[in-house]
C-alpha cells in the first residue's frame, strides 16, 4: 500500500464474530514508520478511538507479526463486524499488510 493521505489504513470485509469467543487481533505488516493501531466495529458502533488498540512494530523494512490481546478491553464485546488497521506515517511513507487475523480463545 502506498500511503498518500494523512490517515493511511486498510479495512476488512464484513465479519460476524462473537467477541467473547475471540482473544484478539494479529497482523503481518511492515512500514517506514513504526507502530500502528487496530480498530473494530461492532453492533454498538463503527470505528472509533474507544474501539481501538495500539501496537508496536519496527520500521526496519522487514515484515513483523503483531498481536494484541483484547480480552480485557471494555469495548471488545458483542459481535465484531469489521476490522481496520491504521499505519503510522504520512505522505511519502509506505506500508504493506500481508494478513490480519482474529485469534480464537
Amino acid at each position: 500500500m502506498d500511503i498518500t493521505g494523512s490517515d493511511p489504513y486498510c479495512v476488512s470485509p464484513a465479519l460476524s464474530a462473537a467477541a467473547d469467543r475471540l482473544q484478539g487481533l494479529a497482523a503481518r505488516l511492515r512500514g517506514t514508520k513504526p507502530g500502528g493501531q487496530f480498530y473494530w466495529a461492532t453492533d454498538a458502533g463503527g470505528f472509533s478511538p474507544a474501539r481501538s488498540a495500539s501496537f508496536s512494530v519496527s520500521a526496519d523494512g522487514q515484515f513483523h507479526d503483531v498481536y494484541v490481546n483484547l480480552t480485557k478491553h471494555p469495548e471488545w464485546r458483542g459481535t465484531i463486524r469489521q476490522i481496520r488497521v491504521d499505519f503510522n506515517g504520512g505522505k511519502g511513507d509506505t506500508a504493506e499488510l500481508r494478513w490480519v487475523k482474529v485469534i480464537r480463545r
